[in-house]
């Protein structure tokens, strides 16, 4: 609460005409600092009332203003009225019964560049403001020994009061002399104020003339491209009219051309129908010729397949009966038959098992080993170029030079080819055995 010569500030917001809140200008001033905020308040921008009261608690003075806050609650940061000083330049304001008060508002405001941030209350609201006054929710302290004289409001007419009367009395003279100087300055004001209107209407006439000859030759301007404008539009209009005659004749010249082109098209397509069926009862001819030139090919390749096995079959017995017989007589002199295969070493081959090692090698060794065909094959690619075969690209593949598995058994596809970059990980591997 700040007290100045004996008398107090407060401040009051008014929301739906009525006064909903209240508080002392110190703290104002808390919130105007943004010590403490108004959620009450927030995005919204209130009517106010600053008050000078007295210690009898009268209002000696009174600033409406208004006040900003953002969505926090904070008060507008550029919000910065002298509202004392405002006050104590006010003119008395009206008389609500317990003696006039200087008031500050929009209508009433004695600097222009303070207008905008304040506004003009109705007599509703300056009633509801000495009411509050009145009851004293902020326990202002009260001077009892000047007497308990609180500003009660009365119902009248919202006229302005004139201002109060020195109780003292003046020297008649100094007061004609006040009134005398009064009126030269009056007259001084208002023959300067006239000669200013005077100044602003010439300055206002010499424009509306320097307006009205560009006007004028704007006009004179613009009636001279109407003109141009109009005479474009009588050349394309009759430029539309001679294009919409040759379109026309040439829609005339068109249907005449399609109606020509359709009675050829249905000619040359009767042509085309004779041409085709001629020629596909032509190929037709031909293709029964084939068929059964074909069909005396397929008897053909049956019979020579035929005699194939038979010659196949002459040449297996012959094999044998002359090829066993020798080898027999190898292996009953003890010489034995020994083939090298990668990962199976060297293999001793008996005689009963020669027939099944010469039609398959790779399959033979691969028994040996005890995994798949498939398997050892695969394996064997690895064997001859031990390099990671880990897909890229472009149907391309890693390349890396890998460390070679030399048993086909130990061998994992996805793994064993594959380097530390693009091995996968993979603990489920089968493999057909023989």
């Amino acid at each position: 609460m700040n007290e100045s010569g004996g008398s107090h500030e407060a401040v009051f917001f008014y929301q739906e005409s009525d006064i909903s809140k209240e508080m002392t200008y110190a703290e104002f001033e808390a919130v105007l600092d943004g010590v403490v905020g108004m959620s009450d308040f927030a995005g919204q921008r209130l009517e106010a009332a600053y008050a000078l009261i007295s210690p009898q608690l009268t209002v000696k003075g009174a600033a409406f203003f208004t006040v900003e806050f953002d969505e926090s609650g904070c008060a507008d940061t550029s919000w910065n009225l002298p509202l004392r000083t405002l006050v104590d330049r006010a003119e008395f304001g009206p008389d609500m019964g317990a003696g006039a008060f200087r008031l500050s508002c929009y209508s009433r405001c004695s600097n222009d560049n303070y207008k905008d941030w304040l506004w003009d209350p109705t007599q509703q609201d300056v009633v509801n403001l000495l009411k509050h006054v009145a009851v004293n929710r902020l326990c202002l302290p009260v001077d009892q020994s000047a007497g308990s004289h609180v500003q009660e409001p009365v119902a009248s007419g919202w006229q302005p009061a004139p201002q109060q009367q020195p109780t003292t009395t003046m020297n008649p003279a100094l007061l004609n002399a006040l009134e005398s100087e009064h009126q030269t300055r009056l007259a001084s004001l208002i023959l300067e104020q006239r000669q200013q209107l005077e100044s602003i209407s010439n300055e206002t006439q010499q424009h509306l003339k320097k307006v009205s000859h560009s006007h004028e030759k704007d006009l004179s301007i613009a009636n001279l491209q109407l003109e141009k404008i109009r005479a474009e539009h009588e050349k394309l209009q009759a430029q539309y009219i001679a294009l919409s005659q040759q379109l026309d004749e040439a829609r005339r010249q068109s249907q005449a051309s399609i109606t020509e082109m359709e009675n050829f098209k249905q000619s040359q397509l009767k042509e085309v129908d004779v041409k085709v069926e001629q020629r596909t009862e032509s190929l037709n001819k031909e293709a029964q010729s084939l068929r059964l030139k074909l069909k005396l090919r397929d008897d053909e390749v049956l019979q020579m397949r035929e005699e194939l096995m038979a010659l196949r079959k002459d040449k297996l017995r012959l094999t044998q009966e002359g090829g066993g017989k020798f080898l027999e007589r190898l292996e009953n002199l003890g010489i034995n038959f020994i083939a090298f295969h990668p990962g199976a070493g060297h293999l001793s081959i008996a005689l009963k098992d020669m027939t099944d090692y010469m039609e398959n090698p790779i399959a033979f060794a691969a028994r040996k080993c005890k995994v798949t065909e498939a398997h050892y094959s695969e394996w064997l690619v690895h064997y001859q170029n031990p390099e990671c075969r880990a897909p890229l690209t472009n149907e391309k593949v890693c390349g890396c030079r890998i460390p070679r598995v030399d048993n086909p058994a130990n061998y994992v596809t996805g793994k064993s080819d594959r380097c530390d970059k693009h091995k996968v990980h993979s603990t489920d591997s089968s493999f057909a055995h023989s």
